[in-house]
């Protein structure tokens, strides 16, 4: 993604529009930023899930006592009935799955996550470099 520069007629609107272009540019950036972190949490929370579910997983039969993690330090004591677990499979449709179906979800959306925060961080990148480029233009415009 580049912004064309086109020469102006003369060097306040060229400083002008690449002022602009700058400020489009830190504006992406700042919402590429946001969504990095959206996603980075989102991560977070499936990996966290990933683990609790591992830890189910090696309780033989389902009828222990555990502790799970909630989030935020906040653990939650529980007893295993069964070897079902509630999977909020999209659009607030929970089903029941097996351990090892529950794991396999988890694990794909947290592949998919993946995916999307290197793509975005890819593109962050591009967008820094169009940023400093613009940024050094403008400075060599200002120091003539």
């Amino acid at each position: 993604m580049s912004y064309p520069i086109q020469p102006p007629e003369d060097n306040k609107s060229e400083a002008q529009q690449l002022y602009s272009q700058y400020q489009m540019a830190v504006s992406q950036l700042q919402h590429f930023e946001s969504q990095e972190s959206q996603i980075l949490s989102v991560i977070d929370e499936l990996s966290l899930n990933l683990s609790t579910i591992d830890g189910i997983g090696k309780y033989q039969p389902l009828e222990n006592e555990i502790i799970i993690p909630m989030g935020g330090m906040i653990l939650l004591k529980a007893k295993l009935t069964g070897d079902e677990i509630l999977v909020n499979i999209g659009s607030e449709v929970i089903v029941p799955k097996s351990v090892d179906e529950a794991k396999d979800i988890v694990e794909k959306r947290l592949n998919e996550m993946t995916v999307v925060y290197k793509q975005l961080s890819t593109e962050r990148q591009k967008l820094e470099e169009i940023a400093s480029r613009l940024q050094a233009q403008m400075n060599q415009l200002s120091s003539q």
